[in-house]
């Protein structure tokens, strides 16, 4: 230890006393030195060393360091130091380092850098000082402490700054320094060479290791070097799994009934190089099958229903695959039928209690009034194999449903009068129909009629229909237009 050190002597207490010796973190002044470590024989080399008298089995500090690191086991290369727990390399002897808390991001850290810093006692960690200072170099893209360079837009590192391009040695075209001794390009040729030796021992048969080979060339040629030395490992675990599960390549039905179609789209590259080798035939039928089945299971397992709505159905699930499988019904409509039965059984688990009745079919009709055709077959279903007495109301329209259908009417006025090429002083037929649907809530059928029988009297601001003694009153599009650019709303009468 050096003499100017000091500190605290772990033997007598004294404060800001010089240091003599250091001894497994434990720290000696120069008279407590003396005192305990006395001259004696070295119990492992036999030659005399100053060995504390209070530790048994002592051994001197050139034995200590050529004991392995008690942490990875390395041993005889020159840099062991000593700890309290015994002989540790360089590398792990950090993990034995009490940790230190950041001055910038109060985090504890065992790494810390004191260059940013004029003050001795300020620690900051290795993070929080590279923050200013290091960052990606604008030409190698490598990660390392950057300064400004004339000619140069962004901040780049010490060897592009110094060295500037330099030829690859193996492609001799020019790369930035900072990169290496090869370029880019050659670097990722040979990472990709490396895990393709490496991952191609992973297959059993030498018809996989080939296809992994002829998919690799096919991947680089297509996508590029970079992109194939990237993403070539993700490929292997499915081909894996076709070896271990068949030994060759299947057919297109096969793979989708064992992977589905959700996982293979994982590996489209893969799939599309099967297709184009003609080892597989693509089939959409069987891809939309497979992503209805898919989409059935998954309502069925995210429903969280009871045992007994869930048995249900399950069965009626049942009877629709049966009639799909017979071609009486489409898979898509089984799927859209089987939602709304499962959305009936979410409103039976909470109002009824797993029994399907006629109150909770009101109470799902009215927060899904669409959905009226596709649990008809439900209704119907249960009727049968549960004995219940369930009918399907004539429900009303809801506020909600009604003024969607007054926006789209609207919609349309608005459009018929963009487009009407007609004078605005004459009433055109489809303006009538709207303006008696959206102010008269009338049925479009009963305006056709109306329209045909009623006399049309001209009045203020737009035409009266008259039939039946009742006058129904229709703005003309003259006093519509006028409306919406005055006022900028939607017109009302008056």
């Amino acid at each position: 230890m050096p003499s100017e050190a000091r500190g605290e002597c772990s033997e007598c207490g004294k404060q800001n006393t010089p240091l003599h010796r250091r001894y497994k973190t434990q720290k000696y002044c120069q008279s407590c030195y003396q005192r305990v470590f006395k001259p004696q024989e070295c119990p492992s080399c036999k030659k005399i060393a100053r060995l504390p008298f209070n530790i048994a089995n002592a051994i001197c500090d050139n034995c200590e360091r050529l004991k392995p690191c008690i942490r990875c086991g390395r041993q005889g290369d020159g840099s062991i130091r000593l700890s309290k727990f015994g002989a540790v390399c360089n590398s792990c002897a950090l993990y034995f380092t009490q940790p230190k808390k950041c001055s910038v991001c109060n985090s504890e850290c065992r790494r810390y850098s004191r260059s940013t810093h004029s003050e001795a006692d300020v620690v900051v960690c290795v993070r929080c000082a590279q923050k200013g200072d290091f960052g990606t170099c604008g030409n190698c893209r490598r990660y390392r402490k950057l300064s400004e360079c004339e000619g140069s837009k962004e901040p780049i590192c010490f060897k592009c700054s110094s060295l500037g391009s330099v030829p690859c040695k193996r492609c001799k075209c020019l790369h930035p320094a900072g990169f290496g001794d090869i370029c880019e390009n050659c670097y990722r040729k040979d990472l990709l060479e490396r895990r393709l030796t490496i991952t191609s021992n992973m297959f059993s048969t030498k018809m996989f290791r080939g296809l992994f080979t002829q998919f690799s060339e096919w991947l680089a040629t297509h996508c590029g070097v970079q992109v194939a030395s990237i993403q070539l490992n993700k490929y292997a675990p499915i081909l894996q799994k076709i070896e271990f599960h068949w030994g060759y390549i299947p057919n297109y039905e096969d793979l989708v009934s064992f992977f589905s179609v959700a996982y293979l789209r994982r590996f489209k590259r893969l799939v599309d190089w099967l297709i184009e080798q003609k080892q597989i035939e693509a089939d959409a039928k069987i891809k939309a099958q497979d992503s209805e089945i898919r989409m059935i299971q998954k309502q069925l397992q995210q429903s969280k229903l009871s045992d007994g709505t869930e048995s249900i159905c399950r069965k009626y699930l049942t009877t629709l695959m049966s009639q799909v499988s017979s071609d009486n019904l489409k898979l898509r409509t089984a799927r859209l039928y089987m939602c709304a039965a499962i959305g009936f059984a979410k409103v039976t688990d909470k109002t009824s209690g797993q029994k399907f009745n006629q109150r909770g079919l009101i109470k799902y009709l009215k927060s899904a009034p669409g959905q009226k055709a596709s649990i008809t077959r439900f209704v119907n279903y249960l009727n049968l194999e549960q004995n219940t007495e369930l009918w399907l109301p004539a429900l009303k329209k809801t506020d909600a449903v009604r003024a969607r259908f007054e926006r789209k009417l609207e919609e349309k006025m608005f459009t018929l009068l963009s487009r009407e090429t007609a004078p605005l002083t004459t009433l055109s037929e489809e303006w009538a129909i709207l303006s008696l649907q959206l102010f008269h809530k009338l049925p479009i059928k009963t305006c056709k009629h109306l329209i045909q029988k009623s006399a049309c009297v001209e009045s203020e601001n737009g035409y009266e229909l008259i039939f039946d003694n009742q006058a129904f009153w229709v703005p003309s599009m003259k006093f519509a237009t006028k409306q919406i650019i005055n006022k900028n709303q939607y017109f009302s009468k008056g």
